[in-house]
């Protein structure tokens, strides 16, 4: 071998890459692929987690302004009966609602009644003379997904000293309180998270007092 070729032999070798250079290289570059899938991964999982937990929010807040629109509005049908009645997982009033018509808005007296069906927080608006009919059929609308649980507590004035209102399951409790309407209502909305990431579910609760202002004025004049 005469010098030319050994020099060009020698810097063939300097030039070339071994197999160990090219496994080195190789796992470090699968080193950083594989962080970086990891990054974007964790990044996507919490943004579907915060996107998911905002729909909740914005659900649950659209669902208690609603009821809390309606219960504020609502008023005593007669001395008699004031027609508010509620258990632990539905109430029905009477209430002034605004029914939209073509391009006006009219305020209407409405019955309304919330009540869970199926994982669904519905609400029924039954108008004018349906208001009446205990049997009348309306379509309900639908409030709110994935509910796990709805509960609903009225206050009433208190019977001890000392005791400005406490809060029962059941309205009317007897004669007296079928005259009147309570002093306020808390609502307690319990919302299922599905949570894709983890492939399981959580659960979210909210809780809203909504006062009657009718209620607290008469009972201030000292009326029923």
């Amino acid at each position: 071998m005469n010098i030319r070729n050994h020099i060009s032999l020698r810097q063939y070798r300097q030039r070339a890459v071994t197999l160990v250079e090219l496994l080195i290289a190789t796992s470090i570059f699968s080193i950083i692929i594989l962080s970086l899938y990891s990054a974007f991964n964790t990044g996507v999982s919490s943004y579907g987690r915060v996107d998911s937990s905002f729909t909740l929010y914005q659900t649950a807040r659209i669902a208690l302004n609603r009821i809390t629109v309606d219960i504020a509005n609502t008023f005593a049908y007669a001395k008699s009966d004031s027609r508010f009645k509620g258990d632990a997982g539905s109430v029905e009033l009477f209430s002034i609602v605004d029914i939209y018509e073509k391009t006006k808005i009219f305020p209407k007296v409405c019955r309304v009644r919330y009540e869970l069906s199926g994982g669904v927080l519905t609400r029924a608006c039954y108008k004018e003379l349906d208001a009446l009919v205990n049997n009348a059929e309306v379509k309900r609308e639908e409030i709110a997904y994935d509910v796990k649980d709805v509960s609903f507590e009225f206050a009433a004035a208190g019977d001890k000293a000392g005791e400005s209102y406490q809060w029962q399951e059941l309205w009317p409790k007897d004669e007296k309180q079928k005259k009147c309407l309570p002093l306020a209502v808390r609502i307690k909305l319990t919302l299922i998270e599905k949570v894709k990431a983890k492939k399981s579910t959580a659960l979210l609760e909210f809780d809203k007092i909504a006062a009657l202002p009718i209620a607290v004025s008469l009972r201030e004049e000292g009326g029923e």
